[in-house]
């Protein structure tokens, strides 16, 4: 089945907006309720994913607390992630209202503790997480949210990733991240050729047309975006209006 996500990132305390991982605050928890309308946004998509992007100084409780909270405002599927290192904190999430976990670094420190996580839950509700950069025509892997590179190749990586509990692959460019000029669709759709579970498109997307390539062209199975939904309504800048319900379902046919 083929996913439109909404993708809400959170960063200490405040969610932001993100470009090419340079993040700029829109409003807390408070706001958020205040100004979305989780219930009339759901009707336009089939999941949220809310990943907590603070670097230093994480609160995994208070983090827990947002989710719970959105978690209650809506009746959706809710993927989340961000900083994850233990089976406590995940089965934490789980408990506040998550239906996945998103793992990016503790599959490079801990991979071990991927696959209890993994066992535990369910392969089918870990997602693994892929950031890159194209540099001089190369496809990067990067880690430390986009930090620091690594000498590993995407292609191993994404076997890694499914060797270790990984249920479904999530593929991020750095440098398409709210550009909104459209995914990366070349890696994508490799990547969806490669394996043989779901992988979510992140980060480009401008307009519907942008979704559909994802879709076409790149084979993802979901088609997550963030700045896409917020600047529908660019006057307030805030997510009111999404694309309707059927303009979206035009995307799987």
């Amino acid at each position: 089945m083929k996913r439109i996500i909404f993708t809400l990132l959170y960063n200490s305390g405040q969610f932001v907006l993100s470009r090419n991982f340079r993040t700029q605050n829109i409003g807390d928890i408070n706001w958020i309720l205040k100004n979305y309308n989780l219930s009339e946004i759901t009707k336009g998509i089939d999941e949220i994913l809310i990943l907590d992007i603070t670097r230093k100084n994480k609160n995994p409780e208070k983090f827990s607390e947002v989710v719970k909270l959105i978690s209650s405002n809506c009746f959706i599927p809710l993927s989340v992630g961000g900083g994850i290192s233990s089976v406590y904190q995940a089965e934490k999430l789980f408990k506040s209202g998550a239906d996945k976990i998103f793992l990016n670094k503790l599959f490079f420190s801990n991979p071990n503790e991927c696959k209890k996580i993994s066992s535990i839950f369910g392969k089918q509700s870990i997602i693994g997480g892929i950031d890159f950069k194209k540099i001089l025509e190369k496809n990067v892997l990067y880690k430390d949210y986009g930090v620091n590179a690594s000498e590993i190749t995407i292609k191993n990586w994404v076997n890694f990733l499914q060797e270790n509990g990984a249920g479904e692959i999530i593929i991020q460019s750095i440098s398409n991240d709210g550009e909104m000029n459209g995914y990366a669709i070349p890696l994508i759709k490799r990547i969806s050729r490669q394996v043989k579970i779901p992988v979510v498109a992140l980060g480009g997307a401008g307009n519907i047309n942008h979704l559909k390539e994802a879709y076409k062209d790149g084979y993802a199975n979901g088609l997550a975006a963030g700045s896409l939904f917020v600047y529908q309504n660019k006057m307030r800048g805030v997510l009111i209006n999404y694309p309707e319900k059927q303009e979206l379902k035009k995307i799987y046919l």
